[in-house]
């Protein structure tokens, strides 16, 4: 027979057990970006995508990114890891055919060490696309993948862009004197659509870039 002064103690006990097991079950998360946000229909375009791997998650050895409807990759695709965890930084490589059933299929390299994604790591992967003919948002969806995962990955972020044909409604303030001694300027302009200025200085190339730019 049980005491009534050992129930409390029985009840403590069950407690720290229900809390042990909720903590070794944390989720596999990850989430993404996508450096475009806009581009105009049936243009070539770069894109970087970039996935970060939860910091409770399993280790990652596989991605897949399914490819919006009537976008085409174009090759070569180039994809990075960070070193994180004990995880190496590496360049992932085919998984079977690269591009394949509507999606790019990426693996860790084979050979010696640690190369999958570990938890906090971040995979880049880059390419060029044509973009749809037909304006509209048109998402990436990642995927990350793993032998033995205790669960799915859950992806969260951004990772559309839209196609527009319509050219954006653009502002650009005076900037500084075509001949002066300062040693430094600064432009500001303003867009009916975010990402819709590319900069550069001298020859450099044309690069994203936002109001105000210092140079």
């Amino acid at each position: 027979m049980i005491s009534r002064r050992r129930i409390p103690l029985l009840a403590a006990c069950a407690g720290l057990l229900v809390l042990a097991s909720a903590a070794a079950a944390a989720p596999n998360t990850f989430t993404g970006t996508l450096s475009r946000q806009f581009v105009k229909p049936a243009t070539t375009a770069t894109y970087s995508l970039t996935l970060t791997n939860g910091s409770t998650s399993d280790q990652a050895d596989r991605a897949k990114v399914t490819i919006p409807q009537d976008f085409t990759v174009v090759e070569p695709v180039t994809a990075t890891t960070t070193a994180a965890s004990g995880c190496e930084a590496s360049t992932w490589e085919a998984d079977g055919t690269l591009i394949s059933g509507g999606r790019i299929n990426l693996k860790r390299p084979g050979g010696g060490g640690n190369q999958n994604l570990c938890p906090g790591g971040v995979l880049t992967i880059s390419f060029s696309a044509i973009s749809a003919p037909t304006d509209g948002p048109y998402t990436w969806t990642p995927e990350l993948l793993a032998e033995g995962a205790a669960e799915a990955f859950a992806f969260t972020g951004d990772t559309t862009v839209t196609v527009d044909g319509s050219a954006p409604e653009t502002t650009l303030a005076p900037g500084p004197p075509a001949v002066t001694q300062q040693t430094s300027a600064e432009f500001t302009f303003g867009s009916s659509e975010p990402g819709s200025f590319e900069c550069r200085l001298d020859n450099d190339a044309f690069a994203a870039c936002a109001s105000p730019k210092s140079y």
